[in-house]
């Protein structure tokens, strides 16, 4: 896959090398002088659907996301203390919609630049699409999304000594990284930002402190029409997305 070069290296395609583990599972990493360092991890498809759906109610397009601001304007949930530290997006292009939707794929490469063209930049990392067999054809699905978030999630237990983990996803699948971290990392305040629709019972009954995010704060979290890149040019707002 090509790279823009309005890409900034915040933009990857695969984690990078391992932090070691903690010694007795408790991390000793960088310690943040009086505040908590906040990570937000987003999971790119699931709060996809939750901006699709959204939208029908809000009568206005909403995938134009701001994920900083968004990430900013629920900083009072977590305490004064909390300090935004890195932004994660996990996604995937779809290169196998290039001959049918190429549209599509456009807009997904337009918004990436986007989110990391922005200040605090965000990590992007990308899974892929594997196509699987059915009687009546072919399906696409999404692949390595959700490994990627549960790495970065423990690598924020080990690198920082009292961060707060936020991963942007209802998806029960998380259920085990969950319960792992909350058992074994006491000093990890790890929450789920429910993207709008998307809630799941069980992760918020073992992160209590999760909350939702509403088709509201989406709305009032949205990137300018046009964007201007480090490199001078101007980034504009899919047509489709106005």
């Amino acid at each position: 896959m090509e790279q823009s070069p309005d890409i900034p290296p915040g933009y990857m395609t695969a984690s990078r090398r391992s932090l070691p583990a903690p010694r007795r599972l408790r991390p000793a990493g960088i310690c943040f002088e009086g505040v908590r360092p906040t990570l937000w991890l987003f999971d790119g498809f699931n709060l996809y659907h939750s901006l699709r759906q959204s939208e029908a109610g809000a009568g206005r397009k909403l995938r134009w996301l701001d994920l900083a601001d968004l990430a900013r304007n629920h900083q009072y949930i977590l305490g004064a203390d909390a300090e935004l530290a890195e932004l994660h997006y996990f996604t995937a292009l779809p290169h196998h919609l290039q001959e049918i939707a190429p549209e599509t794929l456009e807009r997904h490469r337009i918004y990436l630049r986007a989110i990391t063209a922005n200040v605090p930049r965000c990590q992007v990392h990308l899974g892929h699409f594997q196509p699987r067999r059915l009687s009546e054809g072919k399906l696409w699905e999404e692949k390595g999304t959700d490994m990627a978030i549960a790495t970065q999630a423990m690598r924020a237990c080990a690198k920082y000594d009292r961060p707060i983990v936020i991963i942007v996803s209802g998806d029960s699948d998380f259920v085990p990284l969950a319960t792992f971290i909350k058992e074994s990392y006491h000093r990890v305040d790890l929450r789920f930002a429910f993207p709008a629709n998307r809630a799941s019972r069980k992760l918020r009954q073992i992160c209590p402190g999760s909350f939702t995010l509403s088709s509201e704060s989406y709305g009032r979290s949205q990137f300018p029409e046009s964007l201007r890149l480090p490199s001078g040019k101007l980034l504009t707002c899919p047509a489709s997305w106005r």
